[in-house]
């Protein structure tokens, strides 16, 4: 079984959940690709998540695009993270 090793990574992990409540639930949690870090999965859109940033990878007939933005619990989230997740319906962000 995989552990998580990297101490900061799960309050970061919470601090996403907590700052994105009002995106639906996501379709799957669990570890990432990458040692020490997580994935949410929506339909058409992951969140990578490591201990000082997140990863957004948006697949659409036009590819794969790929935001990467620093956080950090206590952050609010960054604009651009808000406009990765804004842009695929299917995530129906409502925040």
């Amino acid at each position: 079984m995989q552990e998580v090793e990297d101490p900061l990574l799960l309050p970061t992990v919470v601090a996403f959940v907590r700052v994105a409540s009002a995106m639906p639930a996501p379709d799957e949690v669990g570890f990432g690709y990458w040692r020490n870090s997580m994935r949410l999965i929506w339909p058409n859109v992951e969140a990578e998540i490591f201990q000082s940033s997140i990863e957004i990878y948006r697949f659409d007939a036009a590819g794969t695009q790929i935001v990467t933005v620093a956080f950090h619990p206590g952050d609010a989230l960054p604009a651009e993270l808000l406009e990765a997740m804004d842009a695929n319906p299917n995530t129906g962000r409502t925040c």
